[in-house]
């Protein structure tokens, strides 16, 4: 017998089901980057909640993702999705930005993009998964603050 239960039956499981169930944010848009699912993580990584976002576009003052030296790239020319979209290629790796959280404190997550098709190959929209980088971040910056205090130790040594 068996104690590993049964086994997934995965017609039954969907989409929703499958990126609610991961510990990254994830979000679907269509083709013009309507908003039209968002998962759990998303959820509680940004603040937002589905209902605030569905329906919306990425770019309606919500994420506001933005580069590391603050550019905003929810326009067309520099978003990760709509890069994707328009050219049907997925991200080759992923992408450090910062995502507005719903309190308006800057997010640091890593970005993966990647084109929706249908069966026939055309593009019907895009997904993005997320991952939050704020733990990452602190370290790196405790780390520069340590490195910078030895650094200005070992000058005032080398004075003395």
């Amino acid at each position: 017998m068996d104690d590993r239960g049964p086994e997934p039956n995965l017609q039954q499981i969907g989409a929703p089901e499958i990126l609610d169930a991961l510990a990254d944010g994830a979000y679907i848009t269509n083709r013009n980057r309507k908003i039209v699912f968002w998962s759990r993580a998303a959820e509680r990584i940004t603040g937002w909640s589905a209902a605030e976002v569905v329906g919306h576009s990425c770019s309606d003052n919500l994420l506001v993702h933005t580069d590391k030296d603050g550019h905003q790239l929810c326009g067309f020319e520099h978003c990760p999705l709509h890069r994707a979209i328009s050219t049907g290629q997925m991200s080759s790796e992923p992408v450090l930005v910062f995502a507005q959280h719903k309190h308006g404190h800057r997010v640091p997550v890593e970005v993966s993009v990647a084109p929706l098709r249908d069966k026939d190959g055309n593009t019907l929209g895009g997904v993005e998964i997320f991952r939050d980088l704020t733990d990452a971040v602190q370290d790196l910056r405790r780390a520069k603050v340590i490195q910078e205090h030895a650094l200005a130790s070992d000058c005032l040594q080398t004075r003395g």
